[in-house]
């Protein structure tokens, strides 16, 4: 049976990070993927990211590793009130300044998304990972969403799967079994 492990949003929270490493290693899971937001909040960011580098896991660009790796001007976002806006500027400012020229590089070099295609029996499953969307690495999708939205997704990407991360929000949604 292949099993793969996927997770994401880790914002430089490196002792979660060798929690979930330590769980899939526990579990024989050979196959690891991350979604991206490797960095920003917590403050090993640096650390996050040799780690994921020395353990070749692949991993996509998140909201936050754009920001950094590209330098993007922070915007606030209404959905924050004021006090977690300072704090959100506080903890990316922070990144920018303490994360290495080489963790930036390596930051602004992650793949957008990415497709997987796994044979199990006679059937080829594709899976599309994505930070947030196909489209953009910082748009919201709930579970509340509109069921169509996700079904456009499928339909775009050719996908019986898709993995998101960035609302730290877990959910599973089913469409046509």
């Amino acid at each position: 049976m292949i099993q793969i492990a996927v997770f994401g949003d880790v914002h430089g929270n490196l002792p979660a990070l060798e929690t979930v490493l330590d769980d899939i290693e526990e579990r024989g899971i050979r196959q690891k993927y991350c979604l991206g937001d490797l960095i920003d909040f917590a403050p090993w960011g640096n650390e996050v990211i040799e780690k994921i580098r020395s353990l070749n896991i692949p991993c996509l660009m998140g909201n936050h590793d754009e920001r950094i790796g590209f330098d993007v001007p922070v915007i606030p976002l209404s959905k924050h009130s004021e006090e977690e806006t300072a704090a959100r500027f506080l903890a990316i400012n922070h990144s920018k300044k303490y994360i290495t020229e080489e963790n930036k590089a390596f930051l602004s070099e992650l793949p957008f998304h990415l497709k997987l295609n796994y044979k199990i029996g006679e059937k080829h499953w594709n899976i599309q990972l994505v930070h947030s969307s196909l489209e953009s690495n910082d748009t919201y999708l709930y579970e509340s969403e509109n069921d169509e939205v996700f079904q456009n997704m499928l339909c775009e990407s050719q996908s019986d799967v898709i993995m998101m991360g960035h609302t730290h929000m877990s959910f599973k949604k089913y469409f046509n079994g």
